[in-house]
């Protein structure tokens, strides 16, 4: 999983990495997911959009996008204050950090298995048990 902020336009410079490491990323062949999560506005809903039209023609690998939140749909579930000055605008740090790892975590779960996590964890544990038995045992003379 790769964490990308975009702050604002994102840079050329910033797109172009960002469609080269998907394409990268398409070397291990599952499926890419992108998940947005940001200020429902009309900089946050079109910020994405700006971006996605360069990274989409760089980028020769398929991906998906999914804009999670903040959507219309939040605001009332969240019950979100309007941004004081920009009416219809709502801000992610308007989220409790509560909301925002049930929001971030929700959409997260659909894609990604704690548990599969999990597994791929021990079995590198044992796999790095066993390797230092290895090691161990050419060290001290064995085989």
């Amino acid at each position: 999983m790769t964490l990308r902020s975009f702050k604002g336009d994102a840079s050329i410079d910033y797109k172009w990495k960002t469609a080269k490491h998907l394409e990268a990323l398409a070397g291990y062949g599952k499926p890419i997911i992108i998940l947005y999560f940001g200020d429902y506005d009309a900089k946050g809903l079109e910020i994405p959009n700006s971006a996605l039209k360069d990274i989409r023609a760089w980028c020769s690998s398929d991906f998906t996008f999914i804009q999670c939140g903040i959507n219309k749909e939040h605001i009332d579930i969240f019950q979100l204050p309007e941004q004081p000055d920009k009416p219809g605008a709502f801000q992610w740090e308007a989220l409790s950090e509560a909301q925002a790892q049930k929001l971030i975590l929700g959409n997260l779960q659909k894609y990604w298995s704690l548990g599969a996590v999990k597994r791929v964890e021990q079995e590198e544990a044992r796999a790095t048990a066993r390797w230092v038995q290895l090691i161990e045992s050419v060290l001290e003379g064995g085989e």
